[in-house]
């Protein structure tokens, strides 16, 4: 009797000294240690793997406050050493302390024999020393609001530049696996920190979100070219711009029909996001070239698809995938300030216009190109986020916004802390939105257009005016949107498109 007692106590022991190195049992049912989501490999790869389940037992065995882990990460050996670039980390890997054996942490987890838990402390001490990282000290909570930036928030889907002005994804930061990785190797070097800082505010300045350099998704090949049809270019009026539907004014924005903007383009970055790599709009102005703006011309545009309208099904038109053949922005288009925000695609062939495939016109006449449109109310369209924060549209949304003098977006974005440069609302830009909110573009709808119908002759023709360029956030009350004015750079559009 006392040397079964003296069992159940000594088992007794034994599972309290375990629960006190080992806080609690996760998924996998092993002891493990509540840490950060970060810090747990296993909960970063469920999360990626949307594995929500398995996210939500790990948080739930931590008391909802962080995550149960049975193999968290080593803490790394602080760096003394001051980079100016994140990429320059790279060159001093020799002399860091390199990273833990993942398969020597495994074994050294509760799954083993109780008995042998005493015999590696070194281990166990490994285990103790991962780094826990407060997000909220690297990116700076309140600093996105308080400090000057030096960008302006494009509308193009996950787009951005790096802080050393390289192409870049924004993403969270557990999905880039470049700038992670230095993370936990450089979170307190003030350089990287303040890099990161600079990356945060490069993507809107929103949670945990950093551009990350070239994105994180393997390439996927562009579609092969299709036999070219006959060439067909645009002639004068008469064969752009026009349209089968009878247009009323829009209240508010609404599900486009499907014919109604047969010139809108799609351009895919598949490098970018296989799954969803339409992160650009355009607009088809010949058989051959599409307009769009300048910061969505980027070296990783693969293809541009046309007559596309419900982009859950492959059913409801016939719409062609066709390969870039070259591109180009306009010379002076400025990052920092986003001015003369407009590029041109050529496609690799021409396209055979249908009733879902067309071009829009041009304002290449005197008196369009002079024309002012001041509280005129002109048609947007895109497949952009329907909502600040939300998701893209799948259907081919349209609205209708007003046209703004551009001194109330001055003012605006001077009160918003977006007025870079004193020539940023010159005459090659557009100011256009609802000042009481809830109308406007949004990421994804960067390089569509902006467009105004006309009477020519007995028939209604609509033109090309502008090109959805930046704001700040989507819809919000008194920020109106910026798009680049077309009549401003028509010359320019015409000299390409004829080469």
């Amino acid at each position: 009797m006392k040397s079964s007692l003296a069992l159940f106590f000594l088992c007794s022991l034994k599972i309290i000294t375990i629960k006190a190195q080992y806080n609690c049992v996760s998924p996998e049912n092993h002891y493990g240690q509540c840490v950060a989501f970060n810090s747990c490999p296993q909960v970063v790869n469920g999360q990626r793997a949307r594995n929500q389940q398995y996210v939500a037992a790990a948080q739930r065995a931590c008391g909802g406050q962080s995550f149960c882990c049975a193999q968290p990460q080593q803490r790394p050996r602080p760096v003394s050493q001051r980079l100016t670039s994140p990429f320059a980390a790279q060159q001093q890997q020799s002399r860091r302390v390199p990273a833990p054996n993942t398969l020597q942490v495994r074994r050294s987890v509760a799954a083993q024999p109780q008995q042998q838990l005493h015999q590696q402390p070194q281990q166990q001490r490994i285990i103790r020393q991962q780094p826990r990282i407060d997000f909220r000290n690297i990116f700076g909570v309140n600093e996105y609001n308080q400090a000057q930036s030096g960008f302006v928030d494009f509308r193009a889907g996950q787009f951005c530049n790096t802080p050393d002005n390289a192409e870049g994804a924004c993403m969270e930061i557990n999905d880039c696996q470049v700038l992670l990785g230095q993370l936990y190797q450089r979170y307190t070097d003030p350089n990287f920190v303040q890099y990161l800082r600079a990356s945060n505010r490069n993507c809107g300045g929103s949670s945990h979100s950093v551009c990350c350099p070239g994105g994180a998704q393997p390439s996927r090949p562009a579609p092969a070219p299709a036999p070219s049809p006959a060439p067909s270019q645009v002639s004068s009026a008469g064969t752009c711009g026009t349209v089968l539907r009878t247009f009323k004014k829009i209240v508010g924005g609404k599900v486009s029909g499907k014919s109604d903007w047969p010139w809108m383009a799609l351009l895919a970055y598949p490098d970018v996001d296989p799954s969803s790599p339409f992160k650009c709009g355009g607009t088809l102005v010949s058989s051959r070239h599409v307009v769009t703006a300048a910061h969505c011309i980027r070296s990783d545009l693969s293809y541009v698809r046309l007559g596309e309208y419900d982009l859950s099904t492959d059913t409801e038109t016939q719409h062609q995938d066709i390969s870039v053949l070259k591109q180009e922005k306009h010379p002076n288009y400025n990052t920092a300030n986003g001015r003369n925000d407009i590029g041109i695609v050529w496609l690799q062939r021409a396209v055979q216009f249908t009733n879902n495939i067309k071009p829009i016109c041009l304002p290449s006449s005197q008196q369009l190109r002079s024309k002012s449109y001041l509280n005129y109310t002109p048609f947007v369209a895109g497949w952009g986020k329907t909502m600040e924060g939300g998701t893209s549209a799948n259907v081919l949304q349209e609205l209708q916004i007003p046209i703004l003098d551009n001194s109330v977006c001055r003012d605006s974005y001077q009160r918003a802390n977006r007025l870079i440069t004193a020539d940023q609302f010159d005459t090659g830009v557009i100011c256009a939105g609802v000042l009481s909110g809830g109308k406007d573009t949004c990421q994804g709808d960067s390089g569509g257009p902006l467009m105004i119908p006309e009477t020519v002759g007995s028939t209604i023709q609509f033109y090309l005016i502008g090109v959805v360029s930046y704001g700040v956030g989507c819809a919000r009350p008194q920020i109106p949107g910026v798009y680049t004015s077309v009549q401003y750079f028509v010359d320019w559009i015409l000299a390409k498109i004829a080469t």
